[in-house]
């Protein structure tokens, strides 16, 4: 589909919403317009042909016939009965279907359509100022920014912690067919505050759709996010999601993102350590069989000294299907007044052993010829440092391996060893699985200059390396 197509669909919204909402959304279509839609000649897809999800003729799709009951959700529920749950239908909030009267004072979860009547500062403040719409590589984020119309708002007040998750369930029915929708979420994070989300895209039928998803998550100086993603949409739909988050000083997000539906899936999940001490986890797991095609892209930036981060990705591919995981670091060079500050005292600039990174991603791969034709893992971790002494501090592993190998290396030599398809696991438990191997670094301290403190660094190197065999 080209973006004329969605320029008409676009002349047909009704303005609705605060003054600054009309500029914000005319410069995404802009946007879209001047760079159009990925190829694989860009290199944020250069290992994913978008042109099933491009091509495609999708129109807005239809609002929900209201025949979705509690009983068709039971099956995508999480946790406990008391957990505060937030359901969308086709795009659309559907109250009836929610559960939000046990939130916490300080706790405020509203639709994004009613956000903007009744929460209009705090989105003018936050909304789109995260998610980029400049690039090739982020037009569907500008697509999503001209068309949004609801989604979930997360807003959690100072010193505020909430003891159960909140779950976000987007919902496609069969009048999805053919049709497109935007959730657009944000979730505010106050200083010191604490939260967990649960963000999960499901179908109730085999319907043959698109979920373009923007999530935009803002935490405070202190604040702490836990922030599960799974995408479990029907096996002909395509889902794209886009995640970003900008951190405080000393904030910590951790990500867990699971995929396992969808023909097409893309998600992207960039933070940016925008204050000193923070801290970010991101990790992943995809199963995937036939020919389902999942991307995960991952940016963290460390903007500022003294901040850690370590992601772990791992897919499972059988059948034809294609997985790719591709992990980008950034790393920026000390500021000059800390380096003469570091000169003047005698010690280690800010920065010098204090940025931290680890990344580790592994495929298991079960070879199956089809029409000559076998499955792909693609990991590509990608780091981009220019602290001079923090490239030493950041390692990333990447790894391919057969299944049948593996198993067979552990002494399991049974015929049907890895028979069974791979998404027969229970969703709920699988953030057990990716909990990373050993507890995340402390952010280094200053240290003096000598022969002692290399010999501290190198140790702590060799501690993490062995950590990480295991």
């Amino acid at each position: 589909m080209s973006t004329a197509t969605y320029r008409d669909q676009f002349n047909t919204l009704t303005p609705e919403g605060p003054a600054w909402l009309a500029p914000l959304r005319a410069r995404a279509m802009e946007r879209l317009e001047a760079n159009g839609f990925p190829t694989t000649r860009n290199e944020d897809w250069h290992f994913t042909n978008p042109a099933p999800i491009t091509e495609g003729a999708f129109e807005p799709m239809r609002p929900a016939s209201g025949t979705v009951t509690q009983a068709d959700l039971v099956p995508f529920l999480v946790g406990h009965a008391e957990w505060p749950t937030v359901v969308f239908v086709n795009g659309r909030y559907a109250p009836t279907l929610s559960r939000v009267d046990a939130l916490p004072a300080g706790v405020r979860v509203l639709s994004l359509a009613s956000a903007l009547h009744e929460e209009p500062t705090l989105l003018e403040q936050h909304l789109g100022k995260l998610a980029s719409v400049d690039e090739q590589a982020f037009a569907f984020t500008a697509l999503n920014t001209a068309m949004m119309r609801d989604g979930a708002v997360l807003h959690v007040a100072k010193d505020t912690t909430v003891e159960t998750p909140i779950h976000l369930l987007f919902v496609s029915d069969a009048g999805a067919a053919g049709g497109v929708s935007h959730p657009r979420n944000l979730v505010v994070m106050e200083r010191h505050s604490r939260a967990t989300i649960i963000e999960q895209y499901v179908s109730l039928g085999d319907a043959r759709y698109l979920t373009n998803a923007v999530t935009e998550c803002v935490l405070a100086d202190g604040a702490t996010l836990h922030h599960y993603k799974l995408q479990r949409e029907g096996q002909q739909a395509f889902h794209v999601g886009h995640i970003e988050a900008r951190q405080g000083r000393d904030s910590h997000y951790v990500s867990f993102a699971f995929s396992i539906g969808a023909a097409l899936s893309r998600n992207n999940i960039y933070t940016m350590l925008a204050g000193e001490g923070c801290g970010a986890t991101l990790n992943g797991l995809y199963m995937l069989d036939g020919d389902q095609v999942c991307d995960n892209q991952t940016r963290i930036e460390h903007a500022e000294p003294n901040c850690y981060s370590r992601e772990m990705y791992k897919g499972i591919l059988d059948g034809t299907s294609h997985g790719v995981f591709n992990g980008k670091v950034y790393v920026r060079p000390d500021r000059p007044e800390d380096r003469r500050q570091a000169d003047e005292q005698d010690v280690a600039p800010v920065g010098q052993g204090a940025h931290r990174h680890q990344a580790a991603a592994r495929d298991l791969c079960r070879r199956r010829e089809v029409h000559a034709r076998r499955n792909r893992g693609q990991a590509r971790p990608d780091r981009d440092v220019l602290h001079e002494v923090a490239r030493r501090e950041c390692r990333h592993h990447a790894a391919t391996a057969d299944l049948r190998l593996r198993r067979r290396s552990a002494g399991d030599d049974r015929v049907g060893a890895v028979e069974g398809r791979p998404r027969e696991v229970d969703p709920p438990a699988l953030p057990l699985i990716i909990t990373p191997p050993c507890p995340l670094p402390s952010p280094p301290q200053r240290t003096r200059r000598g022969a002692g403190a290399r010999r501290s660094e190198h140790e702590d190197e060799r501690v993490h390396d062995e950590r990480d065999a295991r």
